[in-house]
């Protein structure tokens, strides 16, 4: 089955939040929000002019935290919070990340996140907006993660895939 409005885009990634809406990472189309009851389709794409657009077209993933807040990765504009208003708090390398190409979140059990990149794993203290890199000097296989590939276990364990297998 085929949603009109959907044809012909390449999703990388799919979320339904708390509240039934479902969202849409796309490569190169920007985010995409779908209210089903309704049949509405909302589309954010990027915009130049305004920095409180979304930061970039190409969504990597999706993440809803536990305030019921949307997070959206990107391939090359770091990593954004969907704020109520419909616009975007961004966090890149300006914000002290590593790089700009961020593959996954999960929220651990203190309500912090964990995000993946290709330079390193990132822990975001959301509430202080603080950000700490882990890499191979701290420890981990390697600095180079994977497309969406995270995981946080019944138990609370988080794992996050990478090119040389996977951290826990």
């Amino acid at each position: 089955i085929s949603v009109e409005g959907f044809d012909g885009l390449f999703i990388c990634d799919i979320l339904e939040d708390k509240q039934g809406v479902m969202w849409f990472a796309t490569y190169a189309d920007g985010l995409y929000k779908y209210e089903i009851e309704k049949n509405k389709i909302e589309n954010f794409r990027h915009d130049p002019k305004n920095h409180a657009s979304i930061p970039g077209n190409k969504i990597l993933s999706l993440f809803e935290d536990t305030k019921n807040q949307i997070w959206v990765t990107t391939h090359g504009a770091g990593f954004s919070r969907l704020n109520k208003d419909n616009t975007f708090t961004t966090f890149d390398i300006k914000s002290g990340l590593p790089n700009d190409i961020i593959y996954k979140i999960i929220q651990d059990d203190n309500e912090d996140l964990w995000i993946s990149s290709n330079k390193g794993l990132i822990k975001f203290t959301s509430t202080k907006e603080e950000v700490k890199v882990y890499t191979y000097v701290d420890g981990l296989l390697n600095n180079e993660f994977n497309y969406n590939s995270g995981i946080k276990s019944s138990t609370g364990d988080i794992f996050f895939g990478s090119k040389d297998g996977f951290i826990k």
